[in-house]
């Protein structure tokens, strides 16, 4: 318990920063560590190699000089000659350890281009913890990090525009990041430039420089920003999916029901180069999508179908007793068509686990000595499974014809899901789309005829879609692979996450949906075509650097991955800020500790309002708290701990880590919407901070409260902990234990709360 978020906040950040590094490739030895100056290996590498024009010391001294790295006493230098990943220049890697006094090791890596000395890349670590509150404001942090840019390129530093960049909080600030990309002809080219990240303290804490020799064509786009517009805005289309939270990158994300758009944003910044799969710009010339290799491209359908069987059966009934081995069997053989001559050779059972109900399996062998697998839901009456395998393709197959069309394989499909799945035809349809390509196996020529074509069987892979109330439903999978040489199903699976009575089932959230027009219009405000330029691809097969092209390309100034369609809002992507109007707060005596709660993401607003003195709700508060603790969530259990606290329930997952950490008891009720008190307020606190056992003496804490009088001393323990800590404060000699503790006090609380000191472990 005493464990608290001070002492883990770096390790996410951390990891991030590490992967975010690009190192660069040796070609020489790689230096040694221990040493105060190792160099390399076998008598040490020579300070100016035969083919690096610029000396290790005057890579070393321009990195020092411009990033303030210090060396002293403890502090190990190495490096090595190799050649940088994102540029493809011969680059100096520089490593310094630099120890921080008994807290733990800095450690910074640069890369400095051993032919003109410009330094390429820049990052700093250190394990010690990210500081709260942060030294700098976003402003300040922004001139540090455009005079270094200046310091460093001064003449390529005036052909810079800002882009849109997203600072990292985990769950506090770890940094700000700013990009500034290179403008070519009045045009931005966003693969080239600066981003530069300004951690909490103050300091710079990763620097990447990209400047390409490219071509860039002529500004003149046959159509104009208008015109651009307009083709987003005609065919941008949304669906409504149920996912797990699409926000989150790690935890357990809850279920939730957002509007996804078909024209993603791509994220091309220094480093970031090309366009990836799925990604479209608007060409300028031609006023038509093209993908990453200049392609002509249609923008993807929207993911929705109707029903095979509009108003049929979405779910099956449940069987009062399981299927035993002779009727589940059965039901294989005859959903399956594998007849009496179909031989078992292995069958098992399998209990009810979590995301699946009790089953059969069976293994056959065929007459025709192939094998087949066969999965059955006992308590549902499905075959789920089957698996006939692929059979290398022989002669027999070359000469077979051309076999089925797409539309029959497809039709191929939907007869076998009608024929398996016949209980559950109201909430299974098939996307305009499908079959996707065809996939191909290929086999061996006859050994006769080196110059003969390969045989090829064809196989058509069918994607369903599952139907929840309506929606789309991503957690939920049905497909079908169909032979496209003889129409026979070669596999199937199917699961459904929302069948009743299956254990570890996701919740799937309720309420007033949003209408699709209005998502529309969201996407539509927050995306805008920005002319600039992109360097495209050749060959998909082997792809190569391709010219670049002028285009419009659709721009964010936040990640907009989905919209939530209960809430009206943006999902918040994990690691941003979350977007809030804080005009409503504006001179408030509690702005700046209700800004930065807010901001990252611990307390929510309510409908898009701040309510700053309004009663915080228990549930809330409990909710906030965990958010800010432990960023990337907890456990999901499958039994509430609290009967008016569902799986359902927003906060059910917050509250129900927060009775695992011990910092709220598990009782009949938890009623997460009263109001919290403020000496409930303060219990969770001092639990949290990991105090509890000083509540189990008297005496120890004397206050000067006149309203604590007669209280417990447990009471009284915690009221003098967390003013002790400054956490909470009274007013007029009282600290008003009863009384509804706001949204703005639970805020100054939380705040506060991140520098409060622990007891050591």
């Amino acid at each position: 318990m005493g464990y608290g978020p001070a002492n883990r906040r770096w390790i996410l950040p951390l990891c991030l920063v590490m992967i975010a590094g690009v190192p660069v490739v040796p070609a020489g030895a790689a230096g040694a560590a221990g040493a105060t100056d190792a160099r390399a290996s076998g008598g040490g590498m020579p300070s100016v190699p035969k083919n690096a024009a610029v000396a290790v010391d005057a890579a070393k001294k321009a990195v020092m000089d411009a990033f303030g790295v210090q060396e002293g006493h403890g502090v190990t230098f190495t490096s090595s000659l190799g050649v940088d990943e994102v540029s493809g220049r011969r680059a100096w890697n520089l490593k310094w350890q630099i120890p921080l006094n008994g807290r733990g090791v800095e450690e910074v890596n640069a890369s400095v281009d051993a032919e003109t000395g410009d330094v390429l890349s820049f990052h700093r670590w250190q394990n010690d913890g990210v500081p709260f509150p942060p030294a700098v404001d976003r402003e300040q942090a922004r001139r540090t990090a455009r005079a270094l840019v200046e310091k460093l390129q001064p003449e390529k530093a005036k052909k810079t525009v800002e882009w849109p960049s997203q600072d990292f909080y985990a769950p506090t600030l770890v940094h700000y990041a700013f990009t500034f990309v290179r403008v070519e002809n009045g045009v931005p080219y966003p693969a080239d430039g600066f981003h530069v990240t300004v951690g909490a303290d103050g300091r710079i804490a990763s620097y990447q420089y990209i400047w390409s020799d490219v071509s860039f064509p002529a500004p003149a786009p046959a159509i104009g920003a208008p015109e651009a517009e307009a083709k987003l805005a005609g065919d941008l289309a949304v669906t409504a999916h149920y996912m797990p939270d699409p926000g989150l990158r790690s935890g357990y994300p809850p279920t939730r029901l957002v509007y996804t758009a078909n024209v993603p944003v791509p994220n091309l910044t220094p480093g970031n180069l090309y366009l990836v799969t799925g990604q479209y710009v608007l060409d300028a010339a031609t006023g038509r999508w093209i993908d990453g290799f200049s392609r002509p491209a249609s923008l993807p359908r929207p993911a929705e179908a109707d029903p095979l069987e509009p108003g049929g059966p979405q779910v099956p009934a449940l069987r009062d007793k399981p299927l035993d081995l002779e009727e589940a069997e059965q039901v294989a053989r005859s959903a399956l068509d594998l007849g009496a001559d179909a031989a078992v050779i292995n069958k098992s059972f399998h209990d009810a686990g979590a995301g699946q109900h009790a089953g059969w399996n069976f293994d056959f062998v065929l007459p025709d000595h192939s094998a087949a697998h066969a999965g059955v839901d006992a308590l549902t009456g499905e075959v789920l499974a089957f698996d006939r395998g692929v059979a290398t393709p022989s002669a027999e197959d070359a000469g077979k014809g051309a076999g089925l069309s797409p539309e029959q394989a497809r039709q191929a499909a939907v007869d076998f899901i009608k024929k398996v799945l016949p209980n559950r035809l109201g909430a299974l349809g098939i996307a305009p789309d499908q079959p996707e390509n065809p996939k191909t196996v290929q086999g061996k020529t006859s050994p006769a005829g080196a110059g003969d074509t390969p045989p090829v069987r064809r196989m058509y892979a069918v994607k369903f879609l599952h139907l929840h109330k309506g929606f789309v439903d991503d957690l939920s999978r049905v497909t079908v692979t169909v032979d496209g040489q003889t129409g026979r199903i070669l596999n199937y699976y199917a699961y459904f996450a929302d069948d009743p009575e299956m254990p570890g089932s996701p919740v799937y959230p309720e309420g007033q949906v949003k209408p699709a027009d209005q998502a529309k219009r969201a996407y539509l405000h927050g995306i805008r075509m920005t002319l600039a330029y992109v360097r495209m691809q050749e060959n998909p097969d082997e792809p190569r650097p391709g010219p670049v092209r002028l285009v419009y390309l659709p721009v964010s100034p936040a990640p907009r991955i989905a919209w939530d369609a209960l809430s009206g809002t943006w999902v918040r992507v994990q690691g941003a800020p979350q977007e809030v109007n804080l005009d409503e707060i504006r001179g408030h005596w509690a702005e700046k500790e209700l800004a930065t709660v807010l901001q990252m993401g611990a307390l929510q607003p309510v409908a898009g309002r701040v309510l700053p003195d309004q009663p915080v709700t228990r549930g809330d508060f409990v909710a906030a708290l965990m958010r800010m603790v432990e960023p990337s969530g907890g456990l999901f259990p499958d039994k509430p701990s609290f009967a008016d606290v569902p799986p359902d329930h927003p906060d059910y997952p917050y509250i129900e880590e927060a009775v695992r950490w011990g910092l709220i008891d598990r009782q009949a009720e938890f009623h997460p919407d009263a109001p919290l008190t403020r000496m409930e307020m303060a219990d969770i606190i001092v639990r949290e901070l990991g105090y509890g056992n000083l509540t189990k003496g008297e005496g120890i804490f004397q206050v000067s409260y006149s309203d604590m009088a007669g209280r417990s001393a447990r009471d009284v323990v915690e009221a003098g902990v967390v003013s002790g800590l400054g956490i909470m404060r009274g007013s007029d000699g009282r600290f008003r234990p009863d009384d509804p503790a706001t949204r703005a006090e639970a805020a100054v609380a939380l705040y506060h709360l991140l520098t409060a000191p622990r007891p050591r472990p």
